[in-house]
């Protein structure tokens, strides 16, 4: 189950970056204050996206050992979370065109 989850991150994480870099400068808002301080460097930017996607695997994979039950649970509440953040970008980003 996690591979999935990792993979599943992993995609809704760069359709966020490659989304917020299309419809920033099209004039969308950044609502995560700390992503929006970084929107206008792009290797600060894209080494937050990579964190964001990292640390929930590493918790996720050190929770493994001892409590399968939560890592999955991790995992989930992250891909849920990128799941509400690509939706909306997509929904912005329809709206720009």
């Amino acid at each position: 189950v996690l591979p999935a989850l990792y993979t599943s991150l992993a995609a809704l994480q760069a359709f966020d970056g490659y989304s917020t870099t299309k419809g920033v400068p099209r004039g969308a808002k950044e609502m995560n204050p700390l992503v929006r301080a970084a929107a206008g460097r792009p290797a600060v930017f894209w080494a937050l996206k990579a964190g964001t996607m990292v640390l929930p695997m590493m918790a996720a994979e050190r929770m493994w050992k001892k409590n399968r039950v939560g890592a999955v649970v991790v995992m989930a509440i992250a891909n849920g979370m990128a799941v509400a953040v690509a939706a909306n970008n997509a929904k912005v980003l329809g709206r720009q065109k």
